[in-house]
């Protein structure tokens, strides 16, 4: 209910009152967490919640700091918002990408019960189906100015039909940023590591699964296959994303009878240029997959928002973050260089 509650303090000119209540109830959390000793499920559903509601607060404080009055406003829609409402008005609206999928669920076709409430995620001009994959409870990826400019990118490229294409240093939050965008659109995410061991022959009948049931795949650091290979999965995708641009119904990827394309289906890349022998992106891929320049990530903001999820308190995680990060940063910069060093936001 944040961003229906957000707008309707935007037409009321009442934000702060929307502050407050998010502030009381990641509090209500952040004691519910600390207290929990012995339910480690439960506390690991709170503290994902304590991560998802201490965005909200930010973002919010945002707001009430730029001065924001109107639902129009970009500091408004570049963030990624939720709307629910009845299924018997389901989204017919064609701007939505997969608007068709959430009709024919919201309708119960094929045999399935119908779904009680219809779901869209907004952000920016993009609008996106939800597409209902159960989750779990899984870790939630901590937002940050960096992912929430991957997302606007991301989620631009999907309702054109394109791929994204997300390009950085290891450990900027490339893979994750995809998985934490489908996981929030209630989209499945399948991750294929583009290692020496690429098996070339199984891509075929993994790029038809994903057309089939409209899932996402994302090839991790892509541009580290050897050129040959490279070459061959490229000629996949890129049929893939022509079929996607042009809204076909089935697309050929072999001799076989054409594969049926879900419009929902969706391929990324990632890419890290920074190692010598990489091969670069295609000239005939670069024109179907959006680009987003992954920097390095805000890891005190990252720190304090894990350490408030654990159940500190929120005037201690601050200066403790701070501490924990000129802590790794220095072992970073004074230790010597060993393999078994880590000292990058996956350690931290």
């Amino acid at each position: 209910d944040w961003a229906a509650s957000v707008d309707e303090a935007l037409d009321s000119n009442r934000l702060a009152g929307v502050e407050k209540t998010i502030s009381s109830r990641l509090k209500a959390l952040a004691a519910a967490a600390a207290a929990d000793a012995d339910g480690h499920r439960r506390r690991r559903g709170r503290e994902q919640l304590i991560v998802e509601v201490a965005q909200q607060r930010d973002a919010t404080a945002c707001l009430t700091r730029d001065g924001v009055t109107t639902r129009d406003d970009h500091r408004w829609t570049r963030q990624l918002r939720m709307y629910a409402g009845a299924s018997s008005s389901p989204l017919e609206d064609s701007a939505v990408e997969g608007a068709g999928f959430l009709t024919a669920l919201c309708k119960g076709e094929a045999g399935d019960a119908p779904l009680a409430v219809s779901c869209c995620a907004r952000i920016a001009d993009a609008s996106l189906a939800y597409g209902f994959e159960y989750q779990g409870v899984g870790r939630r990826l901590v937002r940050t100015a960096l992912t929430d400019r991957c997302f606007v990118a991301l989620a631009s490229a999907l309702s054109s039909r394109l791929g994204g294409n997300p390009v950085g240093p290891a450990g900027t939050g490339k893979t994750e940023s995809v998985r934490a965008l489908g996981a929030l659109c209630g989209r499945h995410v399948v991750v294929f590591n583009c290692d020496e061991a690429f098996d070339v022959a199984a891509v075929g009948r993994l790029l038809r699964g994903l057309c089939r049931t409209g899932a996402w795949g994302c090839f991790d650091e892509f541009n580290r296959l050897e050129e040959g290979t490279l070459s061959a999965v490229a000629a996949q995708l890129r049929t893939i994303q022509e079929a996607l641009v042009a809204r076909a119904r089935d697309v050929a990827l072999s001799s076989v009878a054409p594969t049926p394309l879900s419009p929902t289906t969706a391929v990324f890349v990632t890419m890290n240029p920074g190692y010598a022998g990489r091969s670069p992106l295609p000239e005939t891929l670069k024109q179907l997959f959006r680009t987003v320049a992954m920097v390095r990530p805000d890891n005190r903001a990252i720190a304090a928002t894990s350490l408030y999820a654990a159940g500190f308190d929120s005037t201690d995680a601050g200066p403790l973050a701070a501490a924990l990060v000129a802590l790794f940063e220095l072992c970073g910069d004074r230790l010597s260089r060993q393999s078994h060093y880590d000292w990058g936001l996956r350690a931290l």
